[in-house]
């Protein structure tokens, strides 16, 4: 373990002396592109929140009455 961990430090420090190039900028075609697919993965995101976000109300109705039924026949054991 000790190796690994000396390996993974030994290889970010090598790195991070190296000197690296930049890349060329882009066409305004690729910046399109690249914009498009930001866009894209944001929405999808956002509808990935909103459905967990449904689904967790759905599970919350569904669940609600159900806590009610076992307090009330905990209560009436209980009596």
């Amino acid at each position: 373990m000790k190796k690994i961990i000396a390996f993974i430090f030994c290889a970010f420090a090598g790195a991070g002396s190296v000197v690296m190039a930049a890349l060329p900028p882009l066409t305004p075609k690729q910046a399109e592109a690249a914009a498009l697919t930001k866009a894209k993965v944001a929405y999808g995101d956002r509808m990935g929140a909103y459905q967990l976000c449904q689904a967790q109300n759905r599970s919350g109705r569904l669940q609600l009455p159900l806590q009610r039924l076992r307090l009330s026949n905990q209560s009436a054991s209980n009596s």
